[in-house]
């Protein structure tokens, strides 16, 4: 469990020490303590619903429609023009798709995503579809971040685009609490648990 969280945190440039460690599914709570040891993180965050969340979400989700066409061109002021028709096209396409599922436009939400790459690599980035200044200096500051270096010299080169569209999501009103740093509350009740080859009696909150 944790080389998989590493190879999509740690080997892509972020610190994890920085960030909580979500924890759900039944047995979440069994290995989240040694999974966040194993990563040298300090802050478990469990969700009162944590051992039915894939499911809670699932109810709750967004219809999405969405479209990867490949584009192949380097980024300039002259492939701009090309590059907003390709995203209004795919656009019209997921748009379409929802209407036929009962969602109106209104409703609707639209993401467009650029996928790109330096001249003579093979790994892309993606960064969110805006003017052409952001994409680049998006596109630098994830590369730093995972590479640690930029290369100013190469041209910048459009790989693919994705537009994904959104809606129709499950409404509703969650209670909203604050965060405290209050201690914990008393213990309502003790069980033992077996964890790293030893019973260890745990406390029931």
């Amino acid at each position: 469990m944790a080389q998989a969280i590493k190879k999509i945190s740690i080997e892509r440039g972020y610190d994890v020490q920085q960030y909580a460690l979500t924890c759900f599914g039944g047995a979440g709570g069994q290995h989240a303590c040694l999974v966040a040891d194993r990563l040298g993180m300090h802050t478990i965050f469990i969700h009162p619903f944590a051992s039915i969340l894939s499911a809670y979400g699932m109810g709750l989700a967004d219809i999405r429609s969405q479209r990867t066409e490949t584009f192949q061109q380097v980024m300039d002021a002259s492939g701009l023009e090309a590059l907003n028709e390709a995203f209004a096209r795919l656009k019209t396409h997921t748009s379409e798709e929802l209407l036929e599922q009962g969602i109106d436009e209104r409703a609707q939400t639209h993401s467009a995503t650029v996928f790109l790459r330096y001249q003579g690599t093979d790994t892309t980035l993606p960064v969110s579809h805006g003017a052409m200044g952001q994409m680049q200096q998006d596109f630098e500051a994830q590369h730093t971040a995972q590479y640690g270096f930029i290369s100013p010299d190469k041209e910048i080169i459009v790989e693919s685009i994705s537009m994904e569209s959104a809606g129709g999501g499950q409404d509703i009103n969650e209670p909203l609490y604050p965060l405290t740093n209050d201690v914990l509350p008393a213990a309502q009740n003790s069980t033992q648990i077996f964890s790293a080859g030893a019973w260890h009696i745990t406390p029931i909150y």
